[in-house]
């Protein structure tokens, strides 16, 4: 899908039997999704983001993250936040991409400041 982005692609749902056309729209969100996991494989400082409006047991999810972090080699850092902006992550250039760990609701994730993505994007 990535080199092929000019054909048309369709996906299944094994729950429901049923096909579907995929949109261009959907398109491009998998190729940002695709994007951005590349570039969490390629970053050496990853940024975990705590929103203070987070998500339950989220200290779980942080500690987690952590291990992965260490293992693959990569330095992290922890930021707890309240209210979430792209000009409070412009501060840390040094931070190659940052992983958020809060509500959808409190998300950058289509923030073209920097690469921004879930918790659950990075376990892939």
């Amino acid at each position: 899908m990535m080199v092929l982005n000019k054909c048309q692609f369709y996906s299944y749902n094994p729950v429901t039997h049923s096909g579907r056309k995929e949109t261009l729209n959907v398109n491009r969100s998998l190729m940002r999704r695709y994007f951005l996991i590349q570039k969490a494989k390629d970053a050496k400082v990853v940024g975990i983001v705590v929103g203070t409006l987070g998500i339950g047991d989220y200290l779980s999810i942080v500690e987690r993250l952590k291990k992965v972090i260490k293992k693959a080699g990569k330095k992290c850092y922890l930021f707890v936040v309240g209210k979430l902006n792209p000009a409070k992550l412009a501060n840390f250039m040094e931070i190659d991409v940052f992983v958020l760990v809060a509500a959808p609701e409190n998300s950058l994730i289509d923030s073209q400041v920097s690469v921004v993505f879930t918790h659950r994007d990075f376990d892939i």
